[in-house]
């Protein structure tokens, strides 16, 4: 019963720790620019660009170019 106890309040305890995390603690997405390839059955995707110029020059000549989230 005592180890039963201990439990349920150790879990109380790091809900209420866990819940109240700040927003401002989420990781920034380094990779803001995605490369979309066109293709008849839909294509695909690459969000991993740092910078506008290096996503350019990936798809330069067979894509398009967004920024994420869109």
């Amino acid at each position: 019963m005592l180890i039963r106890t201990i439990i349920l309040a150790t879990l109380a305890l790091s809900s209420t720790v866990l819940a109240q995390a700040p927003a401002s603690a989420l990781p920034y997405d380094p990779y803001p620019w995605c490369a979309n390839y066109g293709g008849r059955l839909g294509g695909a995707s690459n969000c991993g660009f740092s910078t506008w110029n290096q996503c350019m020059a990936t798809v330069s000549g067979i894509g398009g170019i967004t920024s994420w989230p869109d």
